[in-house]
Parts: structure tokens; C-alpha cells; sequence
């Protein structure tokens, strides 16, 4: 979808609907939680599912060694919290930038990633670094939701500004923390349309802002329940081209919000988190670590079972050290970044 993207990143939104023009993206079938998704030699190894055994705890530590890492090479704290439990730190995840802090209403509170397969759970944009690039100054702003803070530069990566993605969190297995880790080199930088029809977050990765007049359906034709206003729709293009098809879909959902007096507020979409994160996880063979025994048609159920132990690196956005703030339009991250945006 770079074809879309002009320069410093901006995207061009008109260029963009015409790519997608006639695309059937409100079917809803995940590509990742089928089986095919996987390459043959993964399928049945149990390491990416959300609560996956492989490398927890002693002997090997894997997971936990991923998360001193966060610590000692970068000085962050990564705090341990539960879905089931998620009254305190759910406000926490909500505390907005005490600059730039634009974002707009309809993408405030807390978000679920519905069926995102990587082991991300749930995120704030209300926490992001939300402004104005100096061309505009009017209509939508842009926000970065990389939520980093500025902490110096470790030795090894001097070359890298040393921040950690905040307010975003991941499960607590092996690979969940691996990617807590990945994210610290992640610059997502939201572009709203001014339609109020799509959001950019990269050059491939879209968000579709769901209304009343839309059907989301299942390949069968069934209706898929949604509510305009608490559900999204996360689009990955394969290749970033649309003619080749859904290379990822997910459903953001909006499952917590403040009240006027700054009081949290649970959404209906918190119950089905919620049961998700509690329920049982259909049970591989070999001390759970192959998935030999489960089969194609209930392999989805397998990334279904979220890990209520989550991983949080907490605090709201601050000023990006990388653009200290944005005097030209060459500061804002986009196509030309340094570091790829993704999501």
C-alpha cells in the first residue's frame, strides 16, 4: 500500500479508497487463526498460543529471562497484571500524555485485540502521543502510539533512542514476552481519515471505523455482531496489496472507558474478555507442548484461551526523543522511517 503514501509518510486517502474500491474486507474470517497460517514445521508445536508452556519457568526461563531484559538493558519496569483483575491498572492504561494530548474522543479507553493471534491483548491510544504535524492546523490529528519515554541510549545499540512501548500489553508466555520485547523498536503512527471511514497505522496495516450502515458478516453469510462506536476493524493487506487479499483481521474492541468523573467504567465487551481469559484452553499432548491432537477444525479454539497473566511496561506517552517535537514535516514517522511502523 505504499502506493498510497506520499512523502515524509502522509498518506493520501483518495489514492487509498480507490485501491480498495470493490474489496470485500467485511467478510470476517481471520486468516491467522487458521491452520494454513502457520508454516507445517510450527503447526503443531505449541509456542505461540497464548498460554503456551514452552520456555516458562525453570529449567529454561525463557520467558522470564526476556523480561530482565526490558529491565536491565533498557531500565523499564514491566509490571505483572491480570485480566480478571484489571480494575486498577485498566485507569492506569488510560492516563493520558500530559503533552499533545489530542486524541480523539471516539478512540478513548481501554481496546481489546480481538483475535489478534500474537499474543497482544489490550492497548490505550488515549495514553499516545496525539498532535498536530505543522501543515495542519485544523481537522484530525496524528498520534503516535509507540508510548515511549526518553531513558538514554544502552551501549550495545547506540544507534537506538532507548524507549519501550507503554500502556500495550502482551501474555506472559515465552513468545509473549518476546514480542514486549519486539515492540520497543515499533513507531505505529495513527492517521485518521477525514471521512472518519479508515485509519492508517503503516503502509500495510489499516483500521476500518465501523457504523451502523456497515454487515459484518462470517464466509457463511451469518451476521457478525459488532457495536459502532466500541468495535473496529484491524486490516493487514497481504503484500499491501488489497487486490491479493485479508493477510490479517482482527476486531479492536473497546472494553473499558472513564466516566465524567474519572471513574472506570467496564463495556459489555469486558465479559467476553473476560471469558476468554478465564476459561479452559483446549489441551495439546506431551505436557502440552504439540498440538498433534487438536484438529484443523478446532485449532482456532487454541488462540481463543487468552493468558490472563499479562505483561505491562506502564506510563502514558511523552514527547518522542527521536522528534523532540514537530517543526517540519519530516518529522513525522510514516513511509520513511527509520524504523517500520507496525501493529
Amino acid at each position: 500500500m505504499a502506493a498510497a503514501y506520499g512523502k515524509h509518510g502522509v498518506i493520501d486517502w483518495d489514492k487509498y479508497k480507490e485501491l480498495v474500491k470493490g474489496i470485500d474486507f467485511l467478510t470476517y474470517d481471520p486468516p491467522q487463526k487458521r491452520r494454513e497460517f502457520f508454516a507445517a514445521a510450527c503447526r503443531n508445536i505449541n509456542f505461540f498460543t497464548p498460554r503456551s508452556p514452552c520456555c516458562v519457568g525453570f529449567p529454561l526461563c525463557g520467558s522470564e529471562l526476556m523480561q530482565c531484559f526490558v529491565k536491565s538493558c533498557w531500565g523499564d519496569e514491566v509490571q505483572h497484571v491480570y485480566l480478571s483483575q484489571a480494575d486498577d491498572w485498566f485507569l492506569r492504561l488510560m492516563e493520558p500524555s500530559t503533552e499533545k494530548n489530542l486524541c480523539p474522543e471516539f478512540l478513548k479507553g481501554v481496546w481489546w485485540m480481538k483475535d489478534n493471534v500474537a499474543n497482544e491483548t489490550v492497548m490505550s491510544m488515549e495514553s499516545g502521543f496525539w498532535g498536530y504535524p505543522p501543515s495542519m492546523d485544523s481537522g484530525l490529528p496524528v498520534g503516535l502510539k509507540h508510548a515511549y519515554r526518553s531513558l538514554g541510549r544502552p551501549s550495545q545499540w547506540p544507534s537506538l533512542t532507548s524507549q519501550w512501548p507503554r500502556n500495550w500489553t502482551t501474555g506472559s508466555s515465552f513468545w509473549g514476552s518476546i514480542m514486549l520485547t519486539l515492540k520497543g523498536m515499533l513507531w505505529p503512527t495513527f492517521q485518521i481519515d477525514p471521512d472518519m471511514k479508515w485509519m492508517s497505522t503503516s503502509k500495510d496495516d489499516y483500521i476500518y471505523i465501523l457504523d451502523e450502515n456497515d454487515k459484518l458478516v462470517d464466509p457463511q453469510g451469518n451476521p457478525v455482531p459488532f457495536t459502532p462506536g466500541a468495535d473496529l476493524l484491524r486490516i493487514s493487506w497481504v503484500e499491501g496489496k488489497p487486490e491479493k487479499g485479508i493477510y490479517y483481521q482482527y476486531i479492536l474492541k473497546r472494553v473499558a472507558m472513564k466516566d465524567e468523573n474519572g471513574q472506570l467504567v467496564k463495556l459489555p465487551g469486558y465479559q467476553e474478555l473476560l471469558d476468554r481469559a478465564t476459561r479452559p484452553a483446549p489441551s495439546g499432548c506431551c505436557c502440552n507442548l504439540f498440538l498433534c491432537n487438536i484438529s484443523d477444525d478446532q485449532y482456532g479454539e487454541i488462540y481463543d484461551a487468552l493468558d490472563d497473566h499479562q505483561l505491562l511496561v506502564p506510563g502514558p506517552q511523552v514527547n518522542p526523543a527521536r522528534t523532540s517535537q514537530w517543526t517540519a514535516a519530516s518529522g513525522i514517522p510514516g513511509e520513511n522511517s527509520v524504523i517500520e511502523p507496525l501493529l
